[in-house]
């Protein structure tokens, strides 16, 4: 391995908290962006040099950030979650956040943009939820169930099916399908805690 980049010489120089998620954006292959253990949310340009890496820093969570995501029909759209309950839609070519979502538990675990449907976001939690958000519609979520007996630690799209799979503390993975309601169609049992879950890409 080599090292092509290195991120410290971002202008904000506060950079000892460490990262829960790093993302980069699909459609820029130079941009990318991070979610720290201190809420921060930085998005970075690799193009760019010394202290102009660093585009933007969010401090706008409460609590830690668990995770970003880039919207993978708008290069300009990221969503962060966070302990703090909320879910934070930016827009990168603005210097704070456009909208901010309330899930109903105190931690936000992840958050994953559909390939399917354009505008919605899944987004899972402590207390066991999944939900689905469209961007475009704030006041509350468009569906909710519950998937696990515990927290919900992650959650993947399916490249080419509407299916999303969901992992979790109770060690199980769950593959949902989500044309209409959902509805369960494997489940899978883990000998451990699930703290990450990803689809293999698809190749065709």
């Amino acid at each position: 391995f080599t090292e092509v980049c290195n991120m410290l010489g971002g202008k904000n120089q506060n950079l000892s908290y460490s990262s829960n998620d790093v993302a980069w954006s699909s459609l820029d292959s130079n941009i990318l962006a991070t979610a720290a253990t201190n809420g921060v949310v930085s998005v970075w340009d690799l193009s760019r040099f010394g202290q102009k890496k660093q585009l933007h820093v969010y401090n706008e969570h409460e609590r830690t950030a668990h995770t970003v995501g880039f919207d993978i029909h708008d290069p300009h759209i990221l969503v962060s979650g966070s302990q703090d309950g909320t879910i934070k839609q930016f827009d990168i070519r603005n210097e704070k956040s456009s909208y901010t979502y309330y899930s109903n538990s105190e931690s936000v675990r992840d958050v994953k943009f559909s390939p399917h449907m354009q505008y919605v976001i899944s987004a899972v939690s402590e207390n066991g939820t999944v939900q689905l958000w469209d961007l475009r519609k704030g006041d509350k979520s468009i569906l909710q169930f519950t998937a696990h007996s515990g927290p919900v630690y992650t959650c993947d799209w399916h490249p080419t099916k509407n299916w999303l799979a969901t992992g979790s503390r109770d060690k199980q993975i769950k593959i949902w399908n989500m044309d209409g309601k959902a509805s369960l169609e494997h489940t899978i049992h883990t000998i451990a805690v699930v703290g990450r879950v990803k689809w293999r890409p698809d190749r065709t």
